[in-house]
């Protein structure tokens, strides 16, 4: 059973007017907190894609490679400098404020500074061999963070074709997630097999350890960061899922003679 969205003035009390009412009359509570979420996410998935494509659209290998190794090294160098001195590097990673982050920081933070600026080169060479697929996913990536923007933007404004928009947003969004675990595991692979060598090699030499180790985990540390990536886009999936089809119980009708 659908609700209008629009109805006249004659219309009953159990028809609400939603888009279409009196000034006064607010939306459902649950519409509004759902149209702010989409509004949230489609303000950061528009900023986040825009950051990506002012980076990688006309710049050179040498400047691309450049930029992202000054980026990684600024922020290795504050990461060893959040704790006091004399305390372990791998330790610092918590008092830097990233607590949850540190199993993923900790090992790193035990290279040396030179090591550390090699590996970027390499993750930064690496990073920029993906442009031709990152640079079209943020494309798409604006195009329906604009569309989710814009439809929730215009239920909270009371205008009677953001709702289908909205929804429609919603289920654009949906195949999108689920490229995006795809790109992000091919990836994640890619950056395995041609850094995994000379990051377990940089890991042994601080550790100890041996290179077959460090190896192994820095493969399960790669997996952890992809698995953490796709749950977040499994809870994004769902969040859309939920919404477009609690936007199906409503319907634009015109205003009734």
């Amino acid at each position: 059973m659908t609700v209008p969205l629009s109805a006249s003035s004659r219309s009953s009390g159990s028809s609400p007017r939603l888009l279409g009412g009196l000034p006064r009359r607010r939306l459902p509570l649950l519409l509004r907190v759902l149209a702010v979420l989409s509004l949230l996410a489609g303000l950061w998935g528009a900023v986040s894609s825009l950051a990506e494509l002012l980076g990688g659209v006309r710049a050179d290998r040498a400047e691309f490679i450049s930029r992202v190794r000054d980026h990684q090294l600024a922020l290795f160098d504050s990461l060893q400098a959040g704790s006091p001195p004399g305390s372990p590097p791998a330790d610092r990673a918590a008092s830097a404020g990233i607590p949850l982050a540190q199993p993923l920081i900790a090992p790193f933070l035990r290279l040396p500074r030179a090591d550390a600026e090699r590996l970027s080169l390499l993750l930064s060479g690496e990073l920029y061999e993906h442009l031709p697929v990152t640079i079209p996913m943020a494309l798409l990536q604006l195009l329906l963070s604009w569309l989710l923007l814009t439809g929730s933007l215009g239920v909270l404004r009371r205008q009677l074709w953001a709702l289908p928009l909205w929804s429609w947003a919603c289920m654009v969004n949906l195949p999108f997630a689920m490229l995006s675990v795809l790109v992000s595991l091919v990836h994640s692979r890619a950056i395995r097999e041609q850094l995994g060598p000379e990051v377990a090699a940089a890991l042994a030499r601080a550790s100890g350890r041996s290179v077959e180790a460090e190896l192994a985990g820095f493969h399960q540390l790669t997996r952890l960061y992809v698995g953490g990536q796709a749950a977040m886009l499994a809870l994004w999936a769902l969040l859309l899922c939920g919404t477009g089809l609690y936007l199906q119980r409503y319907a634009v009708a015109g205003p009734r003679p």
